[in-house]
């Protein structure tokens, strides 16, 4: 992907303190996120998938400033993200947008379509009133929806058609970036295409950058330019999308995808699903994170940590026997 770099983030670790024993008194280090380093291109969209508890919507609420990171760095359009405060990052959050899981949580139930799409620009103190009713209309047409559905209520609406209420309202301000937290898994998978379609649409009509974080590789196939799988708080494999499914190297990308359903009965699978649970972020195993469940370990995953290392130009896997011919 070439371009300007829109974010540079650098070595990120977010940690929690968590009570354990009868008492409460010793306290466990959770490392939700443990030194993950990726850049985000003008116009691209970088997609990080995993299992649950893999540290996906942490890393989101990092760059989002939601939870402040433990350590490391972003920068954002080229400055200093992490040092901004007051009111220059109420001014930059403009250009910095989100949407979550449930587009039903996301909105008040108490405030209309229209007053939700309008609450940023108000909040920033941007046009006149007519000029920001103007805006809330061409929004709702550019989401797909009528602008006489500025006046309806979240429960008058479908799933979808409120996620694409959210999906406008993080449009209202212009942003540069949007960081989309699981944004079609609370959907029906025929609503799921619509919005993924729309996305796409929208990345192109206006060059927007987006984070896109999801459970499953197959989400992300059709609307990411780069995918990187996360697995216990770090990145174990990053690669362009065509490079990634059509060559994954790292066993734990490998299960990812046979864990996904084949519509057909008769299909043999090529690989072995996942087995058992994600380890604690808060006593993670030793070496390589993934050692315990992986197919292939051998004794020196469980006493080394394998860096993310280039195997390919573009391709990189955290895993001591990863090789560009390598087939499970």
């Amino acid at each position: 992907m070439t371009g300007r770099t829109l974010v540079e983030a650098r070595e990120i670790t977010k940690y929690f303190a968590a009570k354990r024993g009868l008492f409460g008194k010793a306290r466990a280090v959770v490392k939700a996120v443990d030194g993950v380093t990726f850049d985000i291109f003008d116009g691209e969209v970088f997609s990080v998938v995993g299992e649950s508890g893999s540290g996906k919507s942490t890393l989101a609420r990092c760059l989002l400033r939601l939870d402040e990171p433990t350590s490391g760095t972003i920068k954002f359009g080229g400055g200093d993200w992490l040092a901004l405060k007051g009111s220059a990052l109420r001014k930059a959050r403009r250009e910095m947008q989100a949407v979550f899981q449930d587009p039903y949580s996301s909105l008040n139930p108490r405030m209309t379509a229209g007053a939700s799409i309008e609450e940023p620009l108000i909040v920033h103190k941007l046009g006149t009133k007519a000029e920001r009713g103007g805006r809330v209309r061409a929004l709702l047409e550019q989401v797909g929806l009528d602008p006489s559905d500025a006046a309806r209520y979240p429960h008058e609406f479908s799933g979808g058609q409120r996620q694409r209420i959210c999906i406008a309202r993080a449009l209202a301000l212009s942003p540069k970036l949007i960081v989309l937290d699981e944004p079609v898994s609370a959907l029906d998978v025929s609503v799921q295409a619509q919005v993924i379609n729309l996305l796409r649409d929208l990345r192109d009509e206006l060059g927007l950058s987006y984070l896109f974080i999801a459970h499953g590789l197959p989400v992300v196939e059709n609307i990411s330019d780069r995918v990187a799988v996360m697995y216990l708080g770090r990145f174990c494999e990053t690669a362009p999308t065509g490079e990634l499914f059509q060559n994954p190297l790292h066993p734990y990308t490998k299960a990812l995808f046979a864990a996904v359903p084949e519509p057909d009965p008769q299909a043999e699978r090529t690989r072995a699903p996942i087995s058992g649970e994600v380890p604690s972020p808060a006593d993670p195993p030793s070496g390589c994170r993934f050692h315990p469940r992986c197919p292939v370990a051998q004794e020196r995953c469980a006493l080394e940590t394998p860096e993310l290392r280039e195997i390919t130009p573009g391709h990189r896997a955290a895993c001591h026997f990863a090789q560009p011919t390598t087939h499970y």
